[in-house]
């Protein structure tokens, strides 16, 4: 069964990072998602280069299949997501 709807559910310091990647990621398989944050109790805001770094790492796993982690753990990722 391939996943048609994810709930993001994360703290709403890595909520920005999350929807960047999973607005990627999710809809490149046009996959929809609803995120949920939940209240971190602190006003740090990520840095913007994390977002960008994962940004970059999304593209480049989408255009070459390589996530820079090693081949059976890229494959145990895409398991979980059900989306291999």
């Amino acid at each position: 069964m391939n996943a048609q709807h994810v709930l993001l559910v994360t703290s709403d310091y890595h909520m920005d990072r999350a929807l960047a990647i999973g607005s990627i990621v999710l809809g490149s398989r046009k996959i929809a998602m609803t995120p949920i944050r939940v209240n971190s109790n602190t006003k740090i805001t990520e840095p913007n280069w994390k977002t960008l770094r994962d940004v970059t790492r999304s593209v480049v796993w989408l255009v070459t299949g390589k996530t820079g982690a090693g081949k059976e753990r890229a494959n145990n990722v895409l398991r979980k997501l059900a989306i291999s």
